[in-house]
């Protein structure tokens, strides 16, 4: 959280802990196994976690039991990352996954690495699942939590609830990322080939920008992180 910004949304956070003495609830949604799912493993051992909801999680997955099954599958390599997507001791009752989104996400993905177009496949990716994570989202829930680009539309869904939102900025925030990029292209021009203009990354930009606006607290995993914030 940066000081002395968002007051009134912090306010929320105070009365999240003044109306009930009971131990919150929390939402985690990410897309993929970011920090090998160490977040909702963390608040399931501590008995917080409501529901953990992801793209593909291999445990939910009836496809992913049969192929492990099959010796002709089962050293596939895209059967055998899939089948890495699990938690170890997470209760998977606590689990939703949105298996078709995954799929069009990864396809989209690969596309867009062909066209140089990445960014927009982020974008494109972290707006759907953050829109199905809103429609699925859950009563009782007291905070939630969710990762940079992907939670904009589920804050949104959420600004008008007492619900306390935390977002996990990951890395660095792209625009400073960008910016590093830059002044070592203009200090070393010799050691740098031709690439894309970074224009495409700005709307990526404009939705960590919005998720800040709409979070009660800004979750840094490094000093790196927090000094570009």
């Amino acid at each position: 959280m940066i000081p002395g910004e968002f007051e009134s949304r912090t306010d929320r956070a105070a009365a999240l802990s003044g109306r009930t003495q009971r131990r919150p609830s929390v939402v985690v949604a990410q897309i993929g196994a970011r920090r090998n799912y160490v977040v909702p493993a963390a608040f399931d051992r501590a008995g917080l976690l409501h529901t953990f909801f992801t793209d593909f999680y291999s445990a939910r997955s009836s496809l992913i039991s049969v192929a492990q099954r099959l010796p002709v599958l089962r050293t596939i390599r895209s059967v055998v990352r899939a089948s890495e997507r699990e938690a170890k001791g997470l209760d998977s009752t606590r689990v939703v996954h949105f298996p078709m989104f995954a799929a069009a996400y990864a396809v989209r993905k690969h596309r867009a690495r062909q066209k140089g177009a990445i960014a927009d496949a982020y974008v494109w990716g972290g707006r759907e699942f953050a829109h199905r994570v809103a429609k699925r989202w859950p009563q009782g829930a007291d905070v939630a939590y969710a990762f940079s680009s992907a939670a904009l539309e589920l804050f949104e869904y959420l600004a008008e609830s007492p619900t306390v939102c935390v977002i996990d900025q990951g890395t660095a925030p792209i625009e400073y990322e960008m910016a590093l990029v830059r002044e070592q292209e203009e200090a070393y021009p010799e050691w740098c080939s031709s690439r894309p203009s970074n224009g495409t990354w700005l709307k990526y930009a404009e939705r960590q920008y919005h998720e800040w606006e709409l979070a009660d607290v800004v979750v840094c995993p490094s000093s790196f992180c927090k000094r570009g914030l």
